[in-house]
């Protein structure tokens, strides 16, 4: 049975793939793109959304409450907006409460948008601070998982997006998997803006945004690859038209379609800082549009030594001396685009679009952060994970009996969110990145995923994520490696225990659908699903306009076999209210859906949803696909045993292997290359009977 269920799985991933990831929902409208937040402070925040008509301007209500219903509203206001702004409605929403989750939602003409869930930051002192760190999201090289798999984690802050939000690419000139809008490369404002409006419409980006603020700063692709402050590679002066005026329209539509806060009357300055708490500062860095130099296309030791290149120009920098120097926060988070750290090879710098390239900038930063402990950088940009310490002067770097010397800091480099690097090169590289860098302790050049960066008193850990595919809407999440970094020392420790977050981060969601909203399509209850340790939390809102009676709460261990668990009252009530349910079973996987029944007695069902409730088990298969042997991970937190079985299309086993499991790390090698091309789906059935593992991959 089991193996009918996956490959029922396996059949409706190829039906998803096959359709448009962005369609207009019109359930949504007039606000098809969703809502957003951004920036927020200990009072404020910005709350964003775009509204689609046909008149020539609008008048936009907000409303900002303390619950999902809407009922308490504490801000409202308005905001008129028009073409010049592309329709966008932002608002700076102030006076509220610190380290606080509100609920915001928009309206026009009757019409209700999403409701946003965001959350204000932390005053004063703070027991943990938590954020998911994202960059380089290519829409072209595949379906964004990732912001998927951060926002059914429910456990952060914020997310911080370090740049590369959109491709400024045409159609097939840097991936093919998916066309654009416009399918010609972004130039001009209005191409800028037809791009923003088609990333919007994902849905993963939709459900991220609504249910997180966010932190943004630009990388290159915002503008154009390989961007400076005078022209980038990807920019023919004339041809593409000016430089001037391909900047200008790139930032503005930037402003236009994220949930900034506005600084400076041309949009141009990102470099900002915000405060969570004593516990830590966010310095946001831009290294991309206001003061970088052109960079060299060389390596030669008298263009490296030239010390008066600029990265972040001396404007910035001496905005960040002052600002780090009179933060009060014990942790200092740098965020910004290029790596920090060198990269060398025979000594030379491989890539001189970092900070190797701007060698006298880095010491000039470095001459600010030398004598303070707790730095901590995070960066994006090259689509691979990195964690190193900063080298300075004399470094040296630790071993078994002493901790590392004269380390700057610390970087953590997030992967990309579908942005493809050179995978290639993984697991060859490696030994000669570690052999010439001593202050580079992991170096991961394949997957996709998303950082998680956890701030306590005594240290700073970041957690990389990494999704199974980007090539498929159906995907698993596996946590791959650990680094933190003790208070009040720059030397860098591995660990394999992922952080758990604090309970005040897990806020109750904002819902799927807008109040008062009516679903055009056949369904008319969506249902969401979220953890809560060993218990499925779950929420859901009814569209319908008709009175309801009461909803039948129903569970099934194979997705078939339905029983009724539970019974939430909904008497005399109409469409657009929220509903909570939470459910103790303890088993691994769970399937869900919800039973309306009506006054009149007709019977109507959810959509079924799954739960795959936490375990001492987690796993990652890799490469998929395939063209030759694969590598299986389990990470167990006991020991253990258990039976690999992989499945052909026609549900007959292709191979059985047995596996022993000790706490920790566990690698297998799996002898995939004597398959037949197409799909296969696994099952790891461990000792207890209670526990099974299950994935597919495709073999070429």
């Amino acid at each position: 049975m089991k193996t009918i269920i996956l490959l029922s799985l396996l059949v409706n991933s190829v039906i998803a793939f096959s359709q448009h990831r962005s369609d207009l929902n019109p359930a949504l409208a007039p606000f098809y793109h969703g809502v957003a937040s951004g920036d927020p402070t200990a009072n404020s925040v910005i709350i964003w959304t775009r509204v689609t008509t046909s008149n020539s301007t609008a008048s936009v209500t907000w409303r900002v409450a303390t619950d999902t219903a809407m009922m308490n509203i504490v801000k409202t206001g308005s905001v008129l907006t028009d073409a010049a702004k592309d329709f966008s409605v932002k608002a700076d929403v102030t006076g509220l409460l610190s380290d606080k989750f509100y609920y915001y939602e928009f309206e026009y003409n009757n019409k209700m948008s999403l409701r946003g869930r965001t959350k204000t930051a932390p005053l004063s002192a703070t027991a943990n601070v938590r954020f998911a760190v994202v960059s380089c999201s290519n829409y072209a090289q595949g379906y964004f998982n990732a912001y998927k798999a951060i926002k059914d984690r429910n456990d952060v802050d914020a997310v911080i997006h370090l740049g590369d939000y959109i491709y400024e690419y045409g159609d097939g000139q840097f991936g093919g998997l998916f066309n654009l809008q416009p399918a010609t490369e972004t130039l001009v404002l209005s191409d800028y803006r037809t791009r923003y409006n088609y990333y919007r419409l994902d849905s993963n980006l939709m459900r991220l945004h609504q249910q997180y603020p966010f932190f943004n700063v630009w990388d290159d692709h915002e503008s154009a690859d390989g961007s400076y402050t005078n022209g980038a590679a990807n920019h023919t002066e004339g041809v593409e038209g000016t430089w001037v005026n391909r900047k200008a329209a790139s930032i503005k539509a930037y402003h236009e379609w994220l949930p900034t806060r506005d600084m400076g009357t041309a949009g141009d300055i990102i470099y900002r800082s915000v405060r969570y708490g004593s516990l830590s500062e966010l310095f946001f860095l831009d290294t991309r549009l206001k003061e970088r130099d052109k960079q060299y296309n060389v390596n030669l030791p008298a263009y490296l030594q030239n010390q008066q290149r600029k990265l972040i120009g001396a404007t910035q920098l001496n905005w960040f001396t002052t600002s780090v120097t009179n933060s009060a926060s014990q942790w200092k988070i740098i965020a910004q685009q290029v790596m920090m750290a060198p990269v060398r090879l025979l000594s030379v710098p491989i890539n001189m679009d970092q900070w190797d390239g701007y060698a006298g900038e880095r010491n000039r930063l470095y001459n600010v952060i030398r004598g303070k402990s707790n730095v901590v950088v995070l960066t994006g940009d090259i689509h691979s994970s990195w964690a190193n310490e900063l080298p300075d002067n004399y470094y040296t770097p630790g071993n078994f009996f002493l901790p590392c010397r004269n380390s700057a800091g610390v970087e953590f480099v997030v992967t990309s969110v579908t942005s493809r690097s050179k995978e290639y090169l993984n697991g060859i590289a490696q030994p000669a990145i570690y052999t010439a860098n001593a202050h580079i302790k992991y170096a991961e050049l394949a997957s996709r995923g998303y950082g998680i960066i956890d701030l306590r008193a005594d240290k700073a850990q970041h957690e990389w994520y990494f999704v199974s595919t980007v090539t498929s809407p159906t995907f698993t999440t596996a946590f791959a490696k650990a680094y933190y970094v003790n208070n009040n020392t720059k030397c860098l420790n591995q660990t394999t225990v992922a952080t758990v977050a604090a309970p005040s981060k897990k806020g109750l969601q904002a819902p799927r659908l807008p109040r008062r909203s009516v679903v055009l399509a056949a369904k008319t209850i969506d249902i969401t699903t979220s953890q809560n340790g060993n218990k499925a939390m779950l929420e859901w809102t009814t569209a319908t306009e008709e009175n309801c009676n009461v909803f039948e709460v129903q569970r099934s261990l194979n997705g078939r076999d339905f029983i009724t668990i539970g019974r939430v009252n909904c008497a005399n009530s109409l469409g657009g209210q929220q509903y909570n349910f939470t459910d103790n079973n303890t088993a691994a996987v769970n399937f869900y859906r919800i039973a309306q029944r009506q006054p009149k007695g007709a019977i109507e069902y959810s959509p079924v949803t799954v739960v795959k409730l936490k375990n001492d088990y987690t796993h990652y298969w890799y490469p998929n696909p395939t063209v030759s042997d694969s590598k299986l991970e389990i990470n167990a937190q006991k020991n253990s045993s258990g039976t690999l079985r992989v499945y052909d299309a026609s549900g007959r086993i292709a191979f059985t292997q047995n596996l022993h499991i000790i706490a920790g790390s566990n690698n297998y090698t799996i002898p995939t290359a004597t398959l037949q091309k197409g799909l296969y789906v696994y099952s790891i059935v461990l000792k207890d009977e209670k526990s099974t593992l299950q994935g597919a991959f495709i073999k070429l």
